[in-house]
């Protein structure tokens, strides 16, 4: 694969995601089992998932803006891989148990108390299928790996670790974590490992390990692709790009006039355009939300009050139409960019969303993941000590989710319900060419249309090419 320097092409780039499970050794009785009910598996489909995924976005983003000086422009770019991230803690349903278990199916998949058996068919069945077909279809755009590091004193559940290697086609390494000598040991091992499936393009994802970590659940997912049509780089000049109504950079610009998909979306008041890409008979696609430049003297800027009122609904009508409604020919203006996110406390932005209790060291329960051996003990093997069984490890938590992500995009391509009015402007004359100028803060989402309903693979805002 070529070297991702290259300033001509439009790729999503590597990305890592990283899970660090903590466990501390305290002796505690067992906590009564929570009951549960039925639930059918009939709303478990990509239009939940991608509503928890465009939540967290546009958590994230609203966290960056909190973040910045009043009397400074929002600047900051977003970049985030969803898939990478449902994945993971998909992977963790199947490890979890009670409240924690629950937590993850609604947030995830809006199933609310859990059937085990359904959950699990779905995760190991049909998610992890549909992993292995994802893979399969796109093996010439997207290398992806899945590791699990564990502590070698922990005996993990053989079911557990059978499922994650063979279903969801994860290397599973032991680590030596007992002293600093064997812990910048096993560091230099991980990072290494992430180099090398990256192509060196994330170098460091474990900084530091706590010696409790017993667990380590990393994962690496590069995209490369070329346009369907590509642009003229002879075409491509420094123009202006507008970040707000004060600020203004010049920034190159790449231009082209083709048949795109294409719509107005009056009730967020934007416009949509899916750029396809060349593999696989199209079915990826970089779907471009540019609001319109007119926030009628509201104190929110374009891109800020779209990022507050999207919502899955939205999004599934936008695909609808630009899918249902006859192409258009579209004068296309969109700067080259590249974003580089590291997302270090995406625990946070997860507790805002409902998950809670796989981060919480007293009530977290991934149990599941433990041999028994590794879960009780006794101070008396004869059948009337029974009494005395007691919880060897009951503080098994998330302590950590960490994501690092990048993006390039070019001229040749990208590394890397209440019923309401809607109103979607009609398609012009063929003669008419409708202009699509991309010189201002915009969202854009990489999505996969092999199945539907469609899937967002990659989520991200762009507010400053230059940043």
């Amino acid at each position: 694969m070529s070297n991702m320097t290259t300033t001509t092409t439009a790729t999503a780039k590597a990305n890592n995601t990283l899970i660090e499970i903590l466990i501390y050794n305290d002796n505690e009785t067992i906590p009564p089992p929570i009951t549960t009910t039925t639930t059918t598996m009939n709303s478990i489909n990509s239009n939940v998932a991608n509503k928890f995924l465009l939540n967290l976005t546009k958590s994230l983003f609203n966290n960056g803006v909190q973040n910045q000086n009043e009397s400074t422009t929002i600047k900051n770019n977003l970049f985030l891989c969803t898939y990478s991230l449902k994945l993971l803690l998909s992977i963790l349903i199947i490890g979890s148990d009670g409240n924690t278990r629950d937590e993850l199916s609604k947030l995830l998949y809006s199933i609310s108390n859990d059937n085990n058996r359904q959950i699990d068919k779905f995760i190991q069945e049909i998610l992890s299928q549909k992993h292995g077909q994802f893979l399969s279809r796109y093996k010439d755009v997207i290398q992806y790996s899945l590791s699990m590091y564990y502590r070698n004193d922990l005996r993990l559940c053989k079911n557990f670790m059978k499922n994650v290697s063979e279903k969801f086609r994860a290397q599973i390494m032991h680590l030596d974590l007992f002293d600093s000598k064997q812990l910048k040991k096993a560091i230099d091992m991980i990072n290494n490992d992430i180099c090398k499936q990256t192509d060196g393009r994330i170098k460091h994802i474990v900084n530091d390990l706590d010696p409790n970590v017993l667990l380590l659940l990393i994962d690496t997912i590069h995209f490369k692709d070329i346009w369907q049509k590509q642009f003229d780089t002879a075409k491509t000049s420094m123009e202006h790009f507008f970040i707000d109504d004060h600020k203004t950079i010049d920034t190159m610009m790449m231009h082209q006039t083709g048949i795109f998909d294409y719509c107005h979306y009056d009730q967020l008041s934007l416009s949509a355009i899916l750029l396809p890409y060349n593999s696989n008979n199209h079915h990826l696609s970089m779907l471009i939300l540019l609001p319109s430049s007119d926030h009628d003297n509201d104190k929110l800027t374009p891109i800020q009050k779209l990022l507050n009122e999207i919502n899955d609904h939205h999004l599934s009508e936008i695909m609808k139409e630009l899918r249902s409604m006859a192409p258009q020919k579209i004068e296309l203006t969109l700067p080259r960019f590249k974003i580089e996110s590291s997302h270090e406390h995406l625990i946070e932005h997860l507790k805002q969303l409902g998950l809670r209790q796989i981060f919480d060291q007293c009530n977290s329960n991934l149990m599941p993941m433990l041999e028994s051996s590794d879960i009780f003990k006794t101070t008396n093997t004869q059948q009337e000590q029974c009494s005395n069984i007691c919880v060897q490890n009951p503080k098994l938590f998330v302590s950590k989710i960490i994501q690092k992500a990048m993006i390039e995009v070019n001229e040749q391509g990208t590394e890397a319900c209440a019923v309401t009015k809607v109103s979607i402007r009609s398609k012009r004359s063929a003669e008419f060419v409708e202009e699509m100028n991309c010189n201002r803060p915009f969202m854009f989402m990489i999505v996969d249309e092999s199945d539907q309903p469609f899937e967002v693979l990659f989520t991200g805002v762009l507010m400053n090419p230059a940043a």
